[in-house]
């Protein structure tokens, strides 16, 4: 049985409706979970009521027109929860598609094409003073909600000169420790990549729920050079879309972005801990026409037909099939 809600209103299906769905692995394929084209009939009024009566005459121009909306499909008693896209309609019927997990969330970041500073990234709420910026020196790097930002040195050009900002005053070399910083001037935040990174599921209507990054130092102690003076966390990034900066740190750090469909909830995962024995394969030679029996017919399989060598139990009846075929007859 399938049954479809489109924002909590559900469709008419008839008793002979299929759908195709495919379930890729997001490690490999970067997808998740869609399914083929989908036809629904206009006729019913539930579905047309469902879909806003979009089959109406410039019913596309209109303020309230939506092209996607959240929807969750129930096929025996097991629930996806994603999106419906529409494709196209007549004014008898409409095609669409559902997407759920990454599927959604790569046609997401397809469709938006806002730079990530566009973003609402935040504010740092207070004035950085000399106090602070010496403070976040003695972080050994971003913590959650702690230490967001570093005041380092940095070198820049100001338009006209070179100048060292978050410029710190050494002690007078016959002190105790020469070393010791004991004034500054011109802070300015250089701002975690971390930041961004925990913060970026909240702009896109997800939570964090794992991010493997926070057990890697490099990640951790990586920062955005930044020479703007200003308090907005958006205005210290580069002119780049969401989804190249998604892109950039899956390829920087060698991770995938997940998304669970259920929990509506995103997941960093390491590739290298997920795909440890990955190999590439060539030179293959499909097999045309192949069909699957996936009857509950049993079927006996004969481990000596296959060029692999089992761990099997030393009893009477496996050592059987270390024996050579031509000897089993």
């Amino acid at each position: 049985m399938i049954e479809i809600f489109i924002s909590g209103n559900e469709l008419l299906l008839p008793n002979d409706f299929e759908v195709t769905i495919v379930e890729e692995n997001p490690l490999i394929t970067a997808n998740g979970e869609f399914t083929l084209d989908i036809t629904i009939s206009l006729l019913e009024e539930m579905n047309a009521r469902a879909f806003g009566f979009l089959q109406r005459i410039n019913k596309c121009f209109a303020p309230d027109y939506k092209k996607e909306s959240p929807a969750n499909m129930i096929i025996d008693g097991k629930a996806r929860y994603g999106k419906i896209i529409v494709l196209n309609n007549t004014e008898v019927s409409v095609t669409v598609q559902f997407l759920a997990g990454n599927s959604a969330l790569n046609y997401d970041i397809r469709l938006d094409q806002r730079k990530i500073w566009e973003l609402d990234w935040g504010k740092i709420s207070t004035t950085i003073d000399y106090e602070k910026a010496y403070k976040s020196l003695s972080y050994s790097g971003w913590e959650m909600a702690i230490n967001e930002f570093v005041c380092t040195p940095i070198l820049a050009n100001d338009g006209t000169n070179d100048v060292v900002y978050n410029h710190y005053t050494l002690a007078d070399q016959n002190a105790t420790d020469p070393y010791a910083i004991i004034g500054g001037e011109r802070f300015i935040a250089q701002p975690y990549l971390m930041y961004y990174i925990e913060k970026l599921p909240g702009l896109l209507g997800l939570e964090m729920d794992y991010n493997i990054l926070r057990l890697d130092g490099r990640a951790l102690k990586m920062f955005v050079i930044n020479t703007v003076q200003s308090n907005k966390y958006a205005d210290y990034l580069p002119d780049i879309t969401v989804a190249k900066f998604i892109e950039t740190i899956e390829n920087f750090f060698n991770v995938t972005i997940l998304v669970n469909k259920a929990s509506n909830k995103m997941n960093i995962e390491s590739l290298n801990e997920n795909i440890p024995n990955r190999k590439i394969t060539g030179n293959i030679n499909p097999l045309e026409n192949y069909t699957r029996d996936v009857s509950n017919t049993q079927i006996n399989t004969k481990i000596g037909d296959v060029k692999i060598m089992y761990d099997l139990p030393d009893s009477d009846y496996f050592k059987w099939q270390y024996l050579n075929p031509d000897i089993l007859g």
